[in-house]
């Protein structure tokens, strides 16, 4: 039977009940990033609690989400790095040493998906919630 997912597309793969339960998991091993600053994150980690095998899980995440695991994961910490700007004072040095990536890393991704460096974004929450 298909169903309407959240994001719109039919599903024949799985029931309706599956894919929320799905959705929960893979929602559930993401937010470890925010819950426990769990960044050493892998698909077969994510493979191993869903039951399926690798690729099965980069099918899903790029027809309900739109990305690859790793694309997912990046998009993850990067949500991760924004929330830790506006909510403490660390420095971009220590919050790439949190995330496990080169501050120069995180600068680029940052950049990339925001536009904007970290420093600059914290600037303007700054201002903006002042």
């Amino acid at each position: 039977a298909s169903f309407e997912d959240p994001h719109g597309k039919n599903s024949t793969v799985m029931e309706k009940d599956d894919m929320y339960n799905v959705y929960c998991i893979i929602d559930g091993f993401f937010n470890q990033i925010f819950d426990n600053r769990k960044m050493d994150l892998s698909i077969d980690d994510l493979a191993k609690r869903l039951h399926l095998s690798c690729r099965h899980v980069n099918r899903i995440l790029d027809k309900y989400y739109g990305c690859s695991f790793h694309e997912k994961l990046t998009a993850t910490k990067m949500n991760y790095v924004m929330y830790l700007l506006e909510k403490t004072d660390l420095t971009v040095s220590e919050i790439s040493h949190i995330c496990d990536m080169s501050a120069t890393n995180l600068i680029r991704c940052f950049k990339k998906y925001y536009q904007i460096t970290p420093a600059q974004y914290r600037k303007s929450y700054k201002a903006d919630t002042d």
